[in-house]
């Protein structure tokens, strides 16, 4: 007797891993704004980094930049400044993706993250396979893709911290594949600048089916001065990519953007004010996980060695082998 179609997708869904937090939460960390049916350009989910919160990233930049275009956006507040376990983090962004596609029409959304947010939705792609096909767009900007080798934990640090060093355990198995999937058109963006994801080319994806293009901010414009902390809230280089990828098919295309960063002092629309009080609590807050000297461990779903008898399971989630795809510096 053959599946029918409801059948078949629910066999899908049950392969996909649980959210572990309670719905309610989830919804409760979304806010939105704008139709996102009806807009001309696909709506965007803004993902924040580690240790900031969605106002101090995006309120004062890109959310008003976005409704200068026109562009419906949710952002999501990631619980404790996003400093816990990068596999709970996660969760926000799956379920947000989830609730924007559903009100976008069926139409394909975009993503914009910054560090660890630009990261952390090749993760939801990687082990969440339905939404491949919920998400057309993910800007990266300084993302921490290849975690770092800077000594960003020389003894106890907060989980999330710890799991995007080079070679964590998380690191290692979000790349342990393609890097991309078919139908995403990914840019990255980079600083020469950047004092935290070292090296700087740990931000780039080459494998994969997806349309790549890897750009270091400082190719645009030369004198462009911000590094890892301000690439993503203030550099009008790194914006004016982002908002070229955004209004565009395909990813950011550098010579469409051509020196139009170095000609403008600020990102469109930002509240300058807003910007100096976002920094000054960025600055002073901190998330309430406690430092470990531990990576956490994988989950079953990303680690068959865990759970054994999910491994059947588990080993359907995984891309199949690295395809070299075209990627432009």
């Amino acid at each position: 007797m053959l599946a029918t179609p409801a059948a078949a997708a629910a066999a899908k869904a049950a392969v996909e891993p649980a959210l572990r937090a309670p719905a309610v939460r989830l919804a409760a960390a979304q806010q939105c704004h704008g139709d996102a049916a009806r807009s001309r350009h696909p709506p965007v989910l803004l993902v924040h980094g580690t240790n900031v919160t969605r106002s101090e990233s995006w309120s004062w930049g890109y959310v008003p930049a976005l409704d200068r275009l026109g562009i419906p956006w949710c952002a999501i507040e990631i619980p404790s400044r996003a400093s816990g376990d990068l596999q709970d983090n996660v969760e926000y962004v799956v379920a947000a993706t989830r609730a924007l596609a559903a009100r976008s029409g069926g139409r394909r959304i975009a993503i914009v993250g910054g560090s660890q947010g630009g990261m952390l939705p090749r993760w939801m792609l990687r082990f969440w396979p339905s939404t491949r096909k919920l998400v057309g767009e993910l800007v990266g900007i300084v993302p921490s893709n290849h975690g770092t080798t800077a000594n960003a934990c020389p003894g106890a640090c907060v989980p999330a911290l710890r799991q995007q060093l080079a070679h964590s355990r998380f690191i290692t198995r979000l790349n342990a594949g393609a890097e991309t999937f078919a139908g995403i058109d990914y840019t990255t963006i980079s600083t020469r600048h950047d004092e935290t994801v070292q090296p700087i080319t740990s931000g780039a994806l080459t494998t994969g089916r997806g349309r790549i293009v890897n750009v270091i901010t400082q190719d645009i414009c030369a004198q462009d001065p911000f590094s890892h902390v301000f690439t993503p809230t203030l550099s009008p280089v790194a914006y004016a990519l982002t908002a070229d990828a955004l209004t565009h098919d395909g990813p950011a295309d550098s010579r469409r953007v051509g020196k139009a960063g170095c000609a403008q002092p600020l990102i469109p629309g930002m509240d300058y004010l807003g910007g100096v009080l976002a920094a000054a609590s960025a600055a002073q807050g901190a998330g309430k996980v406690p430092a470990t000297l531990t990576e956490p461990p994988l989950r079953c779903y990303a680690d068959r060695r865990v759970c054994p008898r999910a491994g059947r399971a588990t080993k359907s989630l995984l891309p199949a082998e690295p395809r070299r795809s075209r990627a432009s510096g």
